[in-house]
């Protein structure tokens, strides 16, 4: 399979190393050549295996939240980007005010790609600030996509987190999906993996069941992660030549539906007594999304 992209989590430092044990500190002219020479290299290496720059997506500081994580995040992005590569620029923004950063190192000005997580958008009511505001205040932003990273996964709502997030994305404009992480089985602290979410002493975040063998067995998350993947793909391609309004009709019910939840609330599997989470709006908005596909001569992409 050809991926769209090729995500690269680098956690890069204050300084770039150009000898053995010796670094040009950030800020610096001296730095800033280095960091092309980089590039310029590992674009070569690119080339030759046959990847295009701009399929490949490299994470520089992962979840800045920080102002030494906004120095070193903007000194990098801005060297990286005045070489004019066509590789991007990601970044985990777990910030509750998407304007809460360091003035003098604000790199939105220097990304590619903002990947908001989506429990926070949800929670913090920020869906509407990011696409009717903060994504018009920075048009050197290209793309925004949506990431997972809250445990334990299989304590979360599946249809909420997992499967209406493919409408979400489509509604807002969002045109990628990450996962963290398929493999973190919550052991940390044990000698096996652990199938009790609740009791787990380690953070579980993948989708699905491990044994001590590494046998993997499915889960009700997992079969959401792949719905809402199909749904996105379904709702983009429909989108080829159906008038984008009309979509929006058949999406709009399960994002009121979802902003109506409060809080944890939105995501969360275990509910009060006095809660009753509707999940045969999704069901019946995917029966009319798959009878407009019937009509169309579009493939899912």
């Amino acid at each position: 399979v050809d991926p769209n992209y090729y995500y690269i989590g680098l956690l890069v430092e204050d300084a770039i190393e150009y000898e053995s044990d010796k670094y040009y500190d950030m800020g610096t002219p001296e730095f800033d050549a280095e960091v092309a020479e980089w590039i310029g290299e590992f674009e070569n290496m690119l080339t030759v295996e046959g990847i295009s720059h701009d399929q490949v997506v490299l994470n520089l500081v992962g979840e800045p939240d920080k102002a030494a994580e906004d120095e070193t995040l903007f000194n990098w992005a801005k060297a990286i980007q005045a070489t004019n590569t066509d590789i991007k620029i990601i970044v985990e923004n777990t910030r509750s005010k998407p304007y809460d950063i360091t003035p003098e190192f604000n790199w939105y000005y220097y990304i590619d790609i903002i990947m908001p997580e989506f429990k926070d958008i949800l929670v913090w009511d920020l869906l509407d600030e990011y696409q009717d505001d903060f994504l018009v205040n920075y048009p050197e932003i290209e793309q925004m996509w949506f990431y997972e990273a809250h445990g334990s996964t299989r304590v979360i709502d599946p249809y909420t987190y997992y499967l209406a997030r493919g409408w979400f994305e489509y509604s807002y404009g969002a045109t990628g999906s990450i996962f963290w992480s398929f493999g973190t089985n919550g052991h940390e602290y044990e000698d096996e993996p652990q199938l009790n979410d609740y009791s787990a002493l380690g953070l579980i975040y993948t989708p699905v069941y491990f044994d001590k063998d590494n046998n993997i067995y499915t889960s009700k998350h997992w079969w959401a992660i792949r719905a809402g993947r199909e749904d996105h793909a379904l709702l983009t391609s429909l989108n080829l030549e159906k008038d984008h309004e009309i979509i929006l009709s058949i999406t709009q019910p399960i994002i009121d539906q979802v902003d109506d939840y409060e809080h944890e609330i939105a995501v969360s599997w275990l509910l009060p007594e006095t809660i009753q989470r509707d999940y045969t709006i999704l069901d019946t908005k995917k029966k009319e999304l798959w009878a407009m596909f019937g009509k169309s001569k579009v493939l899912p992409q």
